[in-house]
Formats: C-alpha cells, sequence, structure tokens
C-alpha cells in the first residue's frame, strides 16, 4: 500500500488513484512523481493532472459545519500561534466566538450586580437606609441594618406623630477592614435642644461580609 500524494489515501500501487483520480506517475515515461512536482525529474513532462493542479492551487471549500453555525472546529496549532496555551485555543474553538462573546457579558454583568450589592451594603449606604427606614416609619426595615445582637425590637419601636429626620451629610471618620465610624449631620423634628442640625456619629462593624450599625450617639 501507498499513499496518494494527492489526496494522501492509503492506495494500491498503481498510475492512478481510485479516491481523486490523480496520477502517481508521469504519463509519458511513468516515472514516480513526487507530490510538489509540476513537471517530470525524468523525462521533463508537464503534469497535466487537473486533481494535481486543483491540488496545487484552488482554494479550500469550505464545507457545511455538522455542530451548527455556532460552533467553531479546532484550528491546528502554529509555532507562531501566540502566547495562549493550546488547552484556551482549543477551549476557545469549541465554545465558538458568538458563545464566547454571550459569556463575556454574563460575567460583565455578574461584576456589575456584585459591585451594586457591595455599594449597597457600605458603611455610609447602611446609614443612610436606616435613617430613610426610621423617617419612613418602617422600623422593621429600619432593624435589617442593625447589628442582629443588639436589643432592637422593631415590633415596640415606633416613629411619633410629626418627627422626621433629613440628613444633611454624611463623613467617614475611620474605616478598616471590619470596623467604621460615620458622623452623621440632620435636620430633626421636633427639634433637639441644641438645635438643627443634629449630629450623631454611628459605629458600624462587618458581620459576615455585611456592615450593621452597633452603636449611635
Amino acid at each position: 500500500m501507498i499513499k496518494c500524494i494527492s489526496c494522501h489515501q492509503e492506495i494500491e500501487k498503481g498510475k492512478f488513484c481510485g479516491y481523486c483520480g490523480a496520477s502517481q506517475v508521469c504519463l509519458q515515461c511513468e516515472h514516480e512523481l513526487s507530490e510538489t512536482s509540476i513537471f517530470c525529474s525524468n523525462c521533463g513532462a508537464k503534469r497535466n493532472d487537473p486533481s494535481h493542479l486543483d491540488h496545487m492551487s484552488a482554494p479550500p471549500v469550505s464545507q457545511p459545519n455538522p455542530f451548527g453555525p455556532g460552533y467553531m472546529q479546532p484550528i491546528p496549532a502554529s509555532p507562531n500561534s501566540g502566547h495562549l496555551s493550546d488547552s484556551i485555543k482549543i477551549w476557545i474553538n469549541k465554545i465558538g466566538k458568538r458563545n464566547l462573546y454571550i459569556i463575556g457579558g454574563i460575567i460583565i454583568a455578574l461584576i456589575v450586580v456584585v459591585n451594586m450589592l457591595n455599594g449597597g451594603n457600605s458603611p455610609k449606604k447602611v446609614v443612610e437606609n436606616f435613617i430613610k427606614a426610621v423617617d419612613a416609619g418602617n422600623m422593621k426595615k429600619a432593624a435589617q441594618y442593625v447589628d442582629p445582637k443588639l436589643p432592637w425590637n422593631a415590633n415596640a419601636a415606633s416613629k411619633p406623630a410629626g418627627a422626621s429626620i433629613k440628613i444633611r451629610s454624611i463623613v467617614e471618620m475611620q474605616q478598616t477592614e471590619d470596623y467604621a465610624k460615620l458622623k452623621v449631620e440632620a435636620d430633626m423634628k421636633p427639634k433637639p435642644l441644641r438645635g438643627n442640625p443634629e449630629t450623631i456619629i454611628f459605629e458600624l462593624k462587618k458581620i459576615n461580609g455585611k456592615w450593621y450599625i452597633s452603636d449611635m450617639d
């Protein structure tokens, strides 16, 4: 058995390939031809083989993708194919560029959501949400921002009629990985003895990755 010099299929030794019809020998002197030969090296006759000419010059014909349009078949690695490892290239080819863009979009969306959630649980945001809940008379919601270990009875707490508290400013005085101290200036009704704006100091601590109010003064 030999390999066809054109299609590389294993064939019986003979003048022509039974798969692609390419001549394996010179049609003038029957000298064996090489894969890249255009002229016979023995007699100089031109290799007049249509299948050979197609093989040498015609662009490859794209075949229908059996796995669907979103799938990209693996591309053989080349010596100068970049710095990505072969395993990453194969993975990218398997999932397809279109699916890769979708996955990338999902990852970006998750990052945005996580950042929003972290921002919503920052010490400043916790204090702001607590004061807004108290001002709205929603003590159960306000209790969500207070250290669960503190004796805060949301059912017993209530907002006096006509009372209100409006934030003027929130200033971060101190913050570490699990402790924060903030100064809040707010306008309150009824007006406190010291007059408006009233200054309130909040202390917070992080419990299981979330900030809670642990003290107020």
